[in-house]
Order: C-alpha cells, then sequence, then structure tokens
C-alpha cells in the first residue's frame, strides 16, 4: 500500500517546482458520513487526459443517493479530480488519483526533493534551518 500522506507531499512539490502554487487539494469531511476530495489539475500534465469516472454503489436513478455504507465516485470536472466515499474510502480515493496520474506518466519519485526551509518564527540570536528529507525535518543551529 503506498503511503498516501507522502504522495500529496510530494504532489504539492510536483506543483511548486512548476509554479502551481494557487493550485489547490482540499479534502472535506461530508455529512453522510464520508469524504470529498478536490484536486485541481489546471496548468498540470494530466489536466485535459482522459479519466474514466468511478461510480460504486450509488444510484443515479435515485438522485445520486448511495445504497450502501461502502460507496464511492470519482470523476474529473472543469479540470478537477474530484473524488467521493463513504468514510472508509479516503485512502481509496486517494490511491485512484496517483494510480491514474501514474499510469499517464507522473513519477513521485522525481519530486522527492532535499528542501531547505527557515521557521516562521525566527530566535533572536540564532539562525535555525531545517533540512527535509524523505519528509524528515533535521533541525540546524546556528549561532550567529
Amino acid at each position: 500500500m503506498k503511503n498516501i500522506v507522502a504522495s500529496l507531499e510530494y504532489w504539492n512539490n510536483y506543483l511548486y517546482f512548476r509554479g502551481l502554487d494557487n493550485n489547490t487539494i482540499s479534502i472535506e469531511a461530508i455529512e453522510n458520513p464520508g469524504w470529498w476530495i478536490k484536486i485541481n489539475l489546471s496548468n498540470t500534465d494530466f489536466e485535459n487526459i482522459r479519466f474514466v469516472p468511478i461510480i460504486t454503489n450509488i444510484d443515479p436513478e435515485n438522485g445520486g443517493e448511495n445504497n450502501s455504507e461502502n460507496w464511492l465516485c470519482c470523476y474529473i470536472k472543469d479540470k478537477i479530480f474530484n473524488g467521493c466515499g463513504s468514510i472508509n474510502k479516503l485512502s481509496t480515493i486517494i490511491e485512484i488519483f496517483f494510480n491514474w496520474i501514474e499510469e499517464h506518466g507522473y513519477d513521485e519519485s522525481k519530486y522527492v526533493k532535499v528542501a531547505i526551509k527557515k521557521p516562521p518564527i525566527p530566535l533572536e540570536g540564532f539562525n535555525i534551518w531545517s533540512f527535509c528529507i524523505k519528509n524528515k525535518y533535521i533541525p540546524i543551529v546556528d549561532k550567529y
């Protein structure tokens, strides 16, 4: 099973390195209960690639009502990947998204980068940096 949190972090790097900082990923809890994930594909390599909608245990004849505690719906509309599902489908939806973009050339290993970042709150008299290596932050402190 894929580490979906790391995959989302790598996707965020993909967006950053392409100057697409305004592209968003949202994960919302919905009242069914369930999840709704939206991933903006605008200006990515995947914005015009066909995605075959996936619909499981949803009754289109009954206004789209789900008829199970195990429902799922993934589709693209207006260059936004939408994934909705029952409470136990969060990781499945994210895996569907990453499997689809990987089938079309996305390679997350290209976006596992070493990043250097400065913390938002500086400490007087010290420079504090952290290196991010494969999602682990290692603080580096030097006195000035």
